[in-house]
């Protein structure tokens, strides 16, 4: 009806006969209908399964058990091909959840379809004393847990941050906060576009884990800091015994 040719309709628009159209063809997204998240994430914990699941993740990541069960970790199977994964549920700052994130065997993350994201706590998280760590993803919130260390987890490198200021404002006023970042870089990036040059020192493109840190402090108003060597999160530097000097400054 509006792209144009050599033969006109009489009723409008124009007619094409096996021709190409100059135009861009667009595919609609199919829409994604959203669930409520809360139901859905206490079934997946109550699933007889579900103590098998935690305790399977409690020794993959070198985590107790219980700071998984205080994460409210389920189990569930996608529709399509019945692929398990553990189910992490994500609140907003009012403590409802949101979202659940499908952790699968080999370690990838995908979003539960119809969900949000919200940021990663236990219902009391606040009662944990000390420097309150802003860390990414759950299972480096359960590492913490697992340490006796208070932290809340975002659901990317920049999610949550407007959760997060409620959180610790209501909760944890005055309190130290560090931001941990991750070590994430992609050297084989580094250079490709305008925006992250060769000598880039950490943009989303080649470094994630590193400008998520700096973004999020930034708008804390408080530190961070990067794990030590070749460790990649708050959990590899669990597992280690590493509590790294940059770490300790930012509390101090």
């Amino acid at each position: 009806m509006r792209a144009k040719s050599d033969q006109p309709h009489a009723k409008g628009g124009w007619l094409h006969f096996d021709k190409p159209l100059d135009i861009d063809r667009v595919t609609p997204p199919t829409p994604v209908v959203k669930v409520d998240a809360e139901p859905i994430a206490k079934e997946l914990y109550n699933h007889e399964l579900s103590p098998l699941i935690r305790s399977e993740l409690s020794e993959s990541l070198n985590v107790t058990i219980g700071s998984l069960e205080l994460l409210r970790v389920g189990v569930g199977w996608d529709t399509h091909d019945g692929a398990r994964f553990a189910s992490f549920p994500s609140r907003n700052a009012d403590g409802k959840i949101i979202g659940i994130t499908r952790r699968y065997r080999n370690g990838q993350k995908k979003t539960y379809r119809g969900t949000s994201n919200g940021v990663f706590y236990t219902p009391e998280w606040y009662k944990t004393g000390g420097v309150v760590l802003i860390v990414e993803g759950a299972s480096d919130v359960a590492a913490a847990i697992s340490m006796g260390i208070c932290s809340i987890g975002r659901s990317s490198n920049i999610g949550g941050v407007p959760e997060i200021k409620r959180l610790l404002a209501e909760h944890a006023p005055g309190r130290p906060i560090v931001v941990i970042g991750e070590n994430d870089e992609k050297p084989h990036k580094r250079g490709i576009h305008d925006y992250c040059p060769k000598d880039c020192e950490g943009c989303p493109h080649c470094f994630p884990g590193k400008f998520g840190a700096e973004h999020v402090s930034e708008q804390l108003g408080c530190g961070y800091c990067m794990p030590p060597g070749s460790l990649k999160d708050l959990r590899e530097c669990v597992c280690s015994g590493t509590l790294w000097l940059d770490l300790i400054k930012c509390i101090r």
